[in-house]
């Protein structure tokens, strides 16, 4: 059975910048290049990275949010 894995990356003019993964053994690959990012350069590889990495994955439980409105010392609208 194949397995397929996309990874975004971004393609600076003479590199590619991609998370680590990890494959087991050399493998074919499929290159697509798309159109030019909206984001800085920066900004995208960012993303591409957070996406990837799960340090900061348990703040979506709600038993992490330990903090309400009524710990704030001023209040922006």
């Amino acid at each position: 059975m194949n397995r397929l894995l996309s990874v975004e990356a971004i393609f600076d003019g003479k590199k590619i910048k991609m998370p680590k993964i990890n494959i087991p053994g050399p493998c074919k690959v499929i290159i697509t290049f798309l159109e030019e990012p909206s984001q800085s350069e920066d900004e995208e590889l960012f993303d591409i990275l957070l996406k990837s990495d799960s340090t900061f994955d348990f703040l979506k439980s709600e038993q992490e949010d330990i903090y309400t409105d009524d710990d704030l010392i001023e209040r922006f609208e």
